[in-house]
């Protein structure tokens, strides 16, 4: 049986996106790899894989979810899982609807995919380390760092296709507001 790895996202307005990746730069050096630009989305639940014929099952799960529209402000950089150990580099992002919409969408999907582990985390990934950096100079000067705010009227159901040269993600549904 054929499986689709899949994730749920809200996506961003293309120039705060553009915005985001031309800070991220700042970050360019051996041992970083930066997400890129058509990338950048703020993961609400990582499914994993999961055969195809559950998809069906997920968009209707998912399309009982109700929200408003709201307003997210983009601020502040951070790391996981420690400035000592760097992995990823993330901005903050500041909405407490996201948190709900984002446990709204993995009560729904609660027994299919990942298990969820950690709870959401509002976040914005914007680079990947791949080995020991010190990077306190970065974080210090912009841990207050402030982009333009979004509005979100929309989650979508996200395929993730890996390859060689990176991921490839396909929309495979989005569900509004309203």
């Amino acid at each position: 049986m054929e499986t689709k790895r899949l994730f749920t996202a809200v996506e961003l307005p293309g120039e705060l996106r553009k915005n985001i990746h031309e800070f991220a730069k700042q970050l360019e050096q051996d041992g970083i790899k930066l997400v890129e630009e058509h990338n950048l989305h703020i993961t609400m639940k990582f499914i994993g894989d999961v055969p195809e014929n559950k998809v069906e099952e997920i968009e209707a799960r998912l399309s009982e979810i109700k929200f408003n529209e709201f307003e997210c402000t983009v601020k502040g950089v951070g790391v996981f899982p420690s400035p000592d150990y760097i992995r990823v580099v993330w901005v903050a992002l500041h909405c407490k609807q996201l948190t709900e919409l984002a446990n709204s969408v993995i009560s729904k999907l609660e027994g299919i995919g990942k298990p969820e582990k950690r709870g959401f985390s509002a976040h914005l990934t914007i680079a990947r380390v791949k080995r020991k950096l010190d990077l306190n100079k970065f974080l210090a000067e912009n841990k207050e760092k402030e982009f333009e705010s979004f509005k979100v009227n929309e989650f979508a159901l996200i395929e993730s296709r890996l390859t060689p040269e990176g991921p490839v993600y396909t929309k495979i549904k989005s569900f509004p507001s309203g």
